[in-house]
């Protein structure tokens, strides 16, 4: 029985061939062709991880950015301007009354003549009655005012911030970075 084993054992050996010189060099092809894909996937991967190193800092800076505004902003934080599609609408809105009123044949919406023209008449009136609109809200106006009366802005004959002791001292900062130190 012992010869039997061996003799299979034997048998198995001679079965397996050696590889040729053709499959070598075959297999040679296979792994030339994908060592330089491997190292370019490699190469993407750390990018990709790099990116998102990068993704976390920006985010941290915009998350610091954020807070630092709700600091310095109080109420006026949640304010947001206007988009300008909601600009366009609205100063054309009022660029044709306008016209009405004054019995002038507006410039067509399809013309972008008309916008333009409606945005260069009226569109400091829309943003301006957007924010005046955000300010007249009855429980925003008394956050408002109660902010307001803590914060002792002054402008000048110039229109910059004076004088300031706001919320730990953050209108001394926002002068400094606003440029009117």
């Amino acid at each position: 029985m012992a010869d039997t084993k061996i003799s299979s054992k034997q048998k198995n050996l001679k079965e397996k061939k050696e590889m040729t010189k053709a499959d070598v060099d075959l297999a040679k092809m296979f792994v030339d062709y994908a060592t330089p894909r491997k190292l370019a996937c490699k190469h993407k991967r750390d990018e990709v991880e790099e990116l998102k190193r990068r993704q976390m800092e920006l985010e941290e800076e915009c998350a610091n950015i954020n807070a630092d505004l709700k600091t310095k902003l109080g109420p006026f934080y949640g304010y947001k301007e206007p988009s300008i599609n909601e600009l366009r609408i609205e100063a054309y809105k009022l660029y044709e009354e306008d016209c009405t009123l004054n019995r002038i044949l507006p410039i067509p919406k399809h013309d972008e003549m008309g916008f333009k023209t409606a945005m260069e008449l009226f569109g400091e009136v829309v943003k301006e009655r957007k924010l005046v609109s955000y300010l007249n809200d009855p429980v925003r106006k008394e956050n408002i005012a109660n902010y307001l009366s803590v914060c002792k802005f002054v402008r000048s004959s110039s229109n910059q911030l004076e004088e300031h002791e706001v919320h730990g001292g953050a209108a001394k900062k926002m002068k400094s970075e606003f440029g009117t130190a």
